[in-house]
């Protein structure tokens, strides 16, 4: 699973259903464009008005199941296995969808190498290991509920 062009590419939060990262997950923030755009998907960060139908299905389901996202959040976390986001022209491309000429790369990279133990996935969320691309509320949002 990739970024698509109206969730995770628009607010940086995985399957980012802009209804639910806003509403349900309250994170807003300002979100920057590339320096190349694609001009058949422009960024238009949290006033997309487009839905990302896959988010709206899995935020839904953890909204029901859990009622908050704070509830959610305090033992789960959602990631993309691939955080790149690939069109063909305008049409959104999974990583499925690529040559294999592309695709065997990409899957190395994301592939696990290893099976992670607990203690060393708990390494990656201290704030200082955060990628600077998560926006900072998320960010925040993040090391909350980790450290908690």
């Amino acid at each position: 699973m990739n970024p698509g062009p109206f969730g995770m590419v628009q607010c940086g939060v995985p399957f980012g259903e802009i209804e639910a990262v806003r509403d349900w997950m309250a994170i807003e923030a300002p979100v920057d464009k590339p320096a190349r755009e694609n001009p058949k998907r422009p960024i238009e960060g949290f006033a997309c008005e487009r839905s990302e139908v896959s988010g709206r299905r899995l935020w839904g389901l953890f909204r029901e199941r859990f009622g908050t996202a704070e509830a959610f959040f305090t033992e789960h976390f959602v990631a993309n296995y691939c955080p790149l986001a690939f069109f063909d022209h305008g049409r959104n491309l999974t990583p499925d969808k690529l040559p294999a000429s592309e695709s065997a790369p990409l899957y190395a990279a994301c592939d696990p190498k290893e099976e992670i133990k607990e203690t060393d996935s708990l390494k990656f969320f201290n704030a200082e290991n955060l990628p600077d691309a998560i926006i900072p509320n998320q960010k925040r949002f993040i090391v909350k509920h980790i450290t908690e």
